[in-house]
């Protein structure tokens, strides 16, 4: 089975995200992307793009209030575990983010 955000082929794959929107602002100034963030597998990847090509840009993370597993984790300093998560983004919602995700994350993103 292939993990549905914490695989490396795709947190990849949600990498291309930051391929088209860079490709969109060629030529263009670009302070910072909004990235949603569930497990990290998009914010992660579209991260990992948008800091090669164009270092300068800020990626931030958004995570809904009672679903910020992403937030937790990176003020811990280390994966947590949310007790419970609303149902208000229930497609993001997860109680624990991937060890990937969360390596790339602490290391490029910004969280809002």
């Amino acid at each position: 089975l292939i993990h549905p955000f914490d695989d490396p082929l795709v947190i990849a794959g949600q990498g291309t995200i930051g391929m088209e929107i860079l490709k969109q602002c060629t030529g263009k100034p670009l302070h910072a992307i909004f990235v949603c963030c569930g497990g990290g597998g998009m914010l992660a990847g579209v991260a990992a793009y948008v800091k090669r090509v164009r270092p300068g840009v800020l990626v931030i993370g958004v995570e809904a209030e009672d679903a910020a597993g992403m937030t937790a984790s990176l003020r811990a300093g280390q994966l947590q575990e949310l007790e419970h998560v609303g149902l208000f983004a229930d497609g993001a919602a997860v109680k624990r983010v991937g060890e990937e995700t969360f390596r790339i994350c602490n290391h490029l993103v910004r969280f809002a």
